[in-house]
């Protein structure tokens, strides 16, 4: 059960109403917010979001929602993953406040392995690892400058 409105709730309405409508008919995609916006900003009048809704929702003059899904999923159904070593190379980058020399960057490049780890480029020949023919020349860790 509803209670009724107040007269000059009903008034403030009527006097709302026609102006929301030329606006919808005007704007027709727009929503509550953006009339809201356009009644603070530009009519410098003074109204609650409250009362915007709930006359447009009312009379129908709510924008729809968008109920179609617009990303596609993917037929595999989950991240993609590399079949292989040496498929996918990634790169990070990022800077540091050295003291007494001012900012260095480092540039790392990492391989995405299957198994879904990453291993950066070096990695392996600076810890004996049975990759360490890989990185760099001659299995010595490649490091940029």
């Amino acid at each position: 059960m509803k209670r009724q409105q107040s007269l000059r709730v009903v008034q403030h309405d009527e006097e709302l109403l026609p102006r929301i409508q030329v606006l919808k008919a005007e704007y027709p995609f727009q929503g509550h917010l953006r009339i809201l916006a356009y009644w603070r900003s530009i009519e410098r009048w003074p109204v609650q979001k409250k009362r915007i809704w709930r006359l447009m929702w009312e009379h129908h003059l709510l924008v729809p929602p968008n109920l179609r899904q617009e990303a596609k999923p993917t037929p595999q159904g989950g991240k993609r993953k590399p079949s292989k070593r040496n498929q996918w190379w990634g790169i990070d980058m990022t800077k540091r406040l050295v003291g007494g020399v001012g900012w260095a960057s480092i540039v790392i490049v990492l391989e995405w392995v299957y198994k879904g780890g990453r291993e950066p480029l070096g990695w392996p020949a600076m810890h004996g690892h049975a990759m360490a023919g890989r990185a760099g020349h001659g299995g010595q860790p490649f490091v940029a400058t």
